[in-house]
């Protein structure tokens, strides 16, 4: 039971020194969040040089590795809107830059993007509705002279565009006969707001995230130079598909920021207030709610960071990891801020208070930035994937039984494909509890995902019902994996506090073992 450590002693220092007058900052500003303005907080974030992070360091930037940029990510995120304008207008149209660019676009563009000078989005979707790789209607035609392209279309739901000055702006492409054919490829364009043609219209607020508009964008005749072009003219959909598919969103560190948050704002509240007469900090009920919140924060933070912390060492397949990380914590930061309302009560529910307004926030994890019924499938899928990899011979055993009577009965009999893992020989023996819990949950697990191929084959992604149930298994038991490494390690090394490590992990394998077993 391992939980990953990415930095060095002296990186891990030198970090925090650059991040604590950008927490403190931001802390300085939620105590009188009204008065705190959108320009003036990314000024001052520029000049704390935050729009560096995910820039290579030959192109002026810091080159934060994952565990570090998911914890500036959660700082920011104390405003949702900050920290999704992080996400959505830095690390991901970066990512995209840095990952298809010619050497010549990346001096060109990275540096002004470090220093804040260009802020660049990312346009996806169509204005006929959401994203569909098969039905891109945005058209880019490459001149007869064979020097530039013409832009044509609408882009909606594109955040902050009213503000951007660079457009990541994906497009069919080709020639003009190859387009009205139907044979033109998705590429990747890079659009500069002084193109011609160029209109933002629509401007919308969204339910949460204020300060973060979402606007459609206009492309009509737009010529763009050949040099434009991201990567090569069919290169596009690997990017889009890898930059939508669950887990690469970077929600996990903004639900992560935006819980601890509200929990502050709720103990708060709880400490003031009275009940019948009575502190209601002193009720059971309201300790047992504290309780559940901070157990699920202390899950939340410990998936994700042992999951930013695997991705850094090299040969590393996380893909699942990340889209359990992502699902678990949006839906585990909407539950509970739900939750702490209820202790609020009545004064949740005006407007002039901050508490409807982190709802709101939380809402937009699950609603606007993804979809749980694909992640859950995703998750579900990749899972069985690995499964039928490993145990096909068995699989294929057991569908047959008449063949392998001997296989069937070694199996019923407990001599084949029985787990004892002795979890707890890896742990402290103060966790022994949990780890006997985690035990029995992958051993759940497997005998659920074997009998899951056995009983379905190949038809298994049509079974949604039984898919989300087992994403929901494996997603929890991996959140408890997690815990109990974390805090075995916590414990093991002598952390302050480890003790309140341990019995956060103890509520959660708690919690965990009922809906499992």
């Amino acid at each position: 039971m391992y939980y990953p450590e990415p930095q060095t002693k002296e990186r891990h220092t030198r970090f925090f020194e650059w991040l604590q007058p950008i927490e403190t900052y931001i802390s300085e500003n939620l105590e009188n969040p009204q008065s705190a303005r959108k320009d003036d907080i990314l000024s001052h974030l520029r000049d704390f040089g935050v729009f560096r992070a995910h820039v290579d360091e030959q192109h002026l930037g810091l080159n934060l590795n994952e565990t570090e940029l998911a914890k500036l990510v959660e700082v920011l995120s104390c405003f949702p809107w900050l920290g999704s304008y992080m996400v959505k207008n830095h690390i991901v149209p970066v990512h995209i830059i840095s990952t298809m660019a010619s050497e010549e676009q990346k001096a060109k563009y990275l540096p002004k993007i470090a220093t804040g000078e260009i802020v660049p989005t990312v346009c996806y979707t169509e204005s006929d509705g959401g994203i569909n790789v098969h039905n891109i209607n945005t058209m880019t035609v490459l001149s007869d002279c064979d020097t530039h392209y013409t832009l044509n279309g609408e882009k909606s739901f594109v955040v902050n565009g009213h503000d951007s000055n660079l457009f990541v702006v994906f497009s069919r492409s080709g020639h003009s006969q190859a387009i009205s054919s139907g044979h033109g490829v998705l590429s990747v364009f890079l659009v500069e707001r002084g193109m011609n043609g160029i209109a933002c219209k629509d401007i919308k607020n969204l339910v949460g995230l204020h300060n973060s508009p979402v606007c459609t964008v206009t492309f009509k005749d737009t010529k763009i130079p050949k040099d434009n072009l991201l990567g090569e003219i069919k290169s596009g959909m690997n990017i889009l598909v890898d930059s939508l598919a669950p887990g690469n969103r970077n929600i996990a560190p903004q639900a992560v920021g935006i819980l601890r948050t509200f929990i502050k704002l709720l103990t708060r509240h709880v400490l003031e207030r009275k009940h019948l007469d009575q502190n209601m900090y002193e009720y059971e009920g309201i300790q047992e709610v504290i309780g559940r919140i901070s157990s699920a924060l202390y899950s939340m933070e410990s998936m994700l960071y042992y999951t930013t912390g695997m991705d850094i060492y090299e040969n590393q397949d996380c893909t699942l990891e990340k889209a359990m990380v992502e699902m678990y914590c949006a839906n585990e930061c909407v539950a509970s801020i739900y939750e702490g309302l209820q202790i609020i009560g009545a004064q949740s529910y005006l407007r002039e208070m901050p508490y409807i307004q982190f709802f709101e926030d939380a809402l937009s994890y699950t609603l606007f930035d993804s979809y749980n019924v694909d992640s859950n499938i995703y998750i579900a899928l990749l899972g069985l994937q690995h499964v039928g990899k490993n145990l096909h011979s068995h699989i294929m055993k057991l569908r047959n039984p008449f063949y392998f009577p001997q296989h069937i009965l070694n199996w019923i009999f407990g001599k084949e494909y029985q787990l004892n893992l002795r979890i707890a020989d890896h742990m402290h023996p103060s966790l022994v509890n949990g780890g006997t819990v985690l035990e029995k949950c992958i051993a759940r697990l497997q005998t659920v995902g074997v009998l899951m191929l056995q009983r379905h084959g190949s038809e298994i992604s049509d079974r949604q019902m039984e898919l989300h149930r087992i994403s929901e298994l494996a997603t929890k038991t991996f959140a408890l994996i997690t815990v109990l490494s974390r805090t075995s390690r916590s414990y093991c090394i002598g952390l302050r506090n480890a003790n309140l490590d341990r019995q956060l992990a103890s509520i959660f394998a708690i919690l965990t073992h009922p809906k499992e077993n």
